[in-house]
C-alpha cells in the first residue's frame, strides 16, 4: 500500500524536461559569486592559464626560428628577445585574468589616499608601489645601459677602464635623474618649480664650467666617432705626438722628445688636428738637396732615384719619387721622396736618407751646392779704401854681427 502510494505521487509530480534544466544549470554558472563574477569566469580564468603557458612555447620557438633566419648570433640577445616574449605574453595574461575576476575593484582600496599634504596632494599605497617599483626598474635600467656601454667601447677598441667607467657613470647619472623625475611627476608634485630651479642652476653651472662641460662632450664625441685613438700620430699645434691614454676629459700624449703633453679634447675636437695614422700607417718622407749649376742633371736624377730605391726600410709597394723643385739663387733644387710604415720613426728615417743621398753625390763627383756671395767694389771707391787701410809699421835694420857681439860683452861686465 506504502509502495502504492509512492507511485502515485510520482505520477501526480510534473515530469522535469531536459531544456529547464539546462537553464537552471546555465543560471547557476552565470550567478555572481562576488561583485560582477561567477563561474563562468572563473573557468575561464583556469582555462587562460594552460593556454596562456601554451601561447608563450609556441611564440618563444617561432621567436628562436625568427632570429634563427635573421643569423642574430649573440646568445646574450636571443636570451633577452625571448624572455620579452615570455614573459609580455605572461603579462597580458593577468591582465586579461584580473579583468575577468575584477580584481581592479577588490584592489580599489590600494588607491585610497591615506596621506594629504597642504598643497592638496594625496598618496594611496598604489602610488608608493608605483614609485618603489620605478626606483627599482630605474637602477635595473641604468645596470643594464652601462654593462651594454662596456660593451660597446670594448668592441670598439676601447679598452681604460677609466673611459668606460666615465661612459658608465654619466649614463647612470642621466638614466637615475629621468627616473628620479618621472617617480616625483608619479607623486603628484609640481615639476615646474624644480624645473626652473634646475633651469637656473644649470646655468650657472654651465658659465662656472664651460671648459670642463665642452672637454667632457669633447671627450664623448672623440670616444663615439673613434677618429682619434690610443696609438695615433698627430699634429697638434706644430707638435708630432703619439696618442697614449685617452680619458673622458683630456688626453695624455707622448712627444718625440719623450715628454708627456696633456691635451684638452676640447682642442683636440675643434682645432684642425693632423693624424697620420687615421686610415693606414703610411707617411711620406721628403728630403730636399740642391746641387751646383754645372752638375749633370741626368746623372744627378739618376743618382737620387737609385739610393731612394736602395733604402731597405722604405714601403716596397709605392714607388719612390724624384721632383726638380726648382732654380735657386745658388742651386738647383731637388727633392727625393720615400715611403715609410711607421710616421713615428719619420726621423730617424729621414736621417738615414740624408747620409745615403750625401755618400751617393759624393761617389758621383756631384757637388752640393751651398750659399755664396760674391762682393764687387766700385773702381772709385778702391783708391780710398786703400787710403784708409793702416800702413803696416817699419821694421828696424839688423845690426851688424860685431857691434852686438861687444854689446854682449858689455853686458856680462
Amino acid at each position: 500500500m506504502i509502495f502504492q502510494t509512492a507511485q502515485d505521487a510520482a505520477a501526480a509530480a510534473p515530469a522535469e524536461s531536459p531544456r529547464s534544466a539546462f537553464l537552471q544549470l546555465l543560471d547557476w554558472l552565470t550567478q555572481p559569486l562576488y561583485a560582477d563574477v561567477s563561474v563562468v569566469n572563473v573557468l575561464f580564468v583556469v582555462v587562460l592559464i594552460p593556454v596562456v603557458l601554451i601561447g608563450s612555447g609556441v611564440l618563444r620557438r617561432a621567436t628562436e626560428r625568427l632570429l634563427a633566419s635573421w643569423d642574430v648570433q649573440s646568445q646574450k640577445v636571443r636570451d633577452v628577445v625571448l624572455l620579452v616574449v615570455h614573459w609580455g605574453t605572461i603579462a597580458i595574461g593577468a591582465m586579461i585574468a584580473l579583468r575577468q575576476l575584477s580584481l581592479d575593484s577588490a584592489f580599489a582600496w590600494l588607491d585610497r589616499p591615506f596621506f594629504e599634504t597642504e598643497q592638496g596632494i594625496d598618496i594611496s599605497l598604489l602610488t608608493v608601489v608605483i614609485v618603489v617599483a620605478i626606483v627599482v626598474l630605474t637602477f635595473q635600467v641604468s645596470k643594464a645601459a652601462q654593462r651594454v656601454s662596456t660593451r660597446l667601447l670594448t668592441r670598439a677598441g676601447i679598452d681604460n677602464e677609466a673611459a668606460t667607467g666615465t661612459v658608465g657613470r654619466l649614463i647612470h647619472y642621466t638614466i637615475v635623474t629621468v627616473g628620479f623625475l618621472i617617480a616625483v611627476d608619479r607623486l603628484g608634485f609640481d615639476l615646474k618649480a624644480l624645473f626652473t630651479a634646475g633651469a637656473v642652476f644649470a646655468v650657472v653651472l654651465g658659465f662656472a664650467m664651460q671648459n670642463i662641460s665642452q672637454n667632457f662632450v669633447a671627450g664623448v664625441i672623440l670616444l663615439i666617432e673613434r677618429t682619434i685613438k690610443p696609438g695615433d700620430v698627430l699634429q697638434v699645434e706644430g707638435q708630432i705626438v703619439r696618442v697614449v691614454e685617452m680619458g673622458i676629459r683630456v688626453t695624455v700624449a707622448r712627444t718625440l722628445d719623450e715628454e708627456e703633453l696633456i691635451i684638452p679634447n676640447a682642442t683636440l675636437a675643434q682645432t684642425t688636428v693632423k693624424n697620420y695614422t687615421l686610415r693606414d700607417p703610411l707617411y711620406r718622407l721628403r728630403a730636399k738637396i740642391g746641387v751646383v749649376y754645372s752638375s749633370d742633371m741626368e746623372l744627378v736624377q739618376k743618382t737620387l732615384e737609385e739610393t731612394a730605391r736602395a733604402q731597405e726600410w722604405r714601403h716596397k709597394e709605392r714607388a719612390p719619387r724624384i721632383h726638380l723643385l726648382g732654380f735657386g739663387n745658388n742651386s738647383v733644387d731637388w727633392e727625393v721622396s720615400v715611403w715609410v710604415q711607421n710616421p713615428w720613426h719619420a726621423p730617424r728615417m729621414l736621417s738615414r736618407l740624408n747620409m745615403s743621398l750625401w755618400w751617393a753625390l759624393k761617389e758621383k763627383g756631384i757637388v752640393i751646392a751651398f750659399p755664396q756671395m760674391d762682393v764687387h767694389f766700385d773702381p772709385r771707391f778702391e783708391s780710398l779704401i786703400a787710403r784708409l787701410r793702416p800702413e803696416p809699421p817699419e821694421r828696424a835694420a839688423p845690426k851688424p854681427e860685431g857691434e852686438a857681439e861687444s854689446e854682449v860683452r858689455r853686458s856680462d861686465a
